[in-house]
């Protein structure tokens, strides 16, 4: 169980229910309800998928080499360590993709039951059905080809933004109409991406040797930590409800992204004076941390105002 908990990546779960809970409270602000079933399935579609992609990335790392041309100075991955075999990666992965696949078809089922009107005028179902298999598709192709090509940071912020937290707001029957909800999305996609820039940050070196492009590669160490610094900065600014400022509850309510801002603030220090090493890890774990507060510090917003 151990082994399998190494190969899941618990702490970047964050990323994967902060946006759902970001959805939820930008869903329940616009309609006064909350709608438990669809809730709990992107909270549980949203979890597979992250795990399917950690789960990939751990089996197609092993296979190209990633992980032994080069010393792993980032958490273990199992397969390149041996505690886990190829063939049973595959089985896992086989086995949370099926299970992700029918998650995903209870929500195809619920979606129409929909009411509101959809994105570019599409029937609910099939807006819903084209993510789903973006969805299922995307994780493999953000290791084999996006992730190696400088495009990793557009999947996470699509992926790991824009996609759970509109769906998740859709799925509960809301107006698509809500310009904040897009703010809020892009903001968590952006947050998102700065664990994928720190990833990329503590491996560059060797992502060079074993020929991995990787924005971090391309733009260098200086740029990447203002990259890192931008990206959260800016998903705390798109989160505040501008529009409507003026309201002291929302004003009231948007210090509550200071507490995100002095952490990512505190962290891109520590990134900055750690440079180099295993010790980024830690840097990668406060990172999951903060998104998980900006998700958080987002929902009550929109819960208070």
């Amino acid at each position: 169980m151990n082994r399998w908990l190494l190969a899941i990546r618990p702490r970047t779960l964050t990323g994967a229910v902060a946006p759902v809970l970001v959805g939820l409270a930008a869903a329940h602000r616009a309609t006064g309800t909350l709608r438990p079933v669809p809730a709990l399935l992107c909270l549980l579609f949203a979890v597979l998928m992250q795990v399917n992609a950690n789960l990939f990335n751990d089996w197609w790392d092993c296979r190209k080499g990633v992980d032994t041309d080069v010393p792993r100075i980032g958490p273990l991955r199992v397969c390149a360590a041996g505690l886990v075999s190829m063939r049973a990666m595959l089985a896992a992965i086989v086995f949370v993709t099926l299970l992700s696949a029918a998650v995903g078809l209870c929500l195809l089922w619920w979606s129409t039951t929909l009411t509101s009107p959809m994105p570019l005028g599409l029937p609910a179902p099939v807006l819903m059905l084209c993510v789903g298999i973006c969805c299922l598709v995307g994780f493999a192709a953000y290791s084999t080809f996006f992730s190696r090509w400088a495009m990793g940071d557009i999947m996470v912020v699509v992926f790991f933004g824009l996609v759970p937290v509109v769906c998740t707001y859709l799925l509960q029957d809301a107006p698509s109409g809500n310009t904040l909800m897009w703010n809020q999305s892009l903001a968590m996609g952006l947050a998102a991406d700065a664990l994928l820039v720190v990833n990329n940050y503590r491996d560059r070196h060797g992502d060079r040797f074993v020929g991995k492009h990787t924005l971090c590669t391309i733009i260098g160490t200086r740029a990447s930590e203002v990259l890192y610094f931008l990206l959260g900065t800016a998903a705390a600014v798109l989160c505040v409800d501008w529009w409507h400022i003026e309201d002291m509850r929302v004003l009231a309510a948007s210090v509550l992204l200071l507490t995100y801002l002095a952490l990512h603030n505190a962290t891109f220090r520590k990134m900055v004076r750690i440079n180099n090493g295993s010790a980024l890890n830690y840097v990668l774990g406060d990172t999951a941390r903060n998104i998980l507060v900006l998700g958080i510090s987002v929902s009550v917003i929109s819960l208070l105002a």
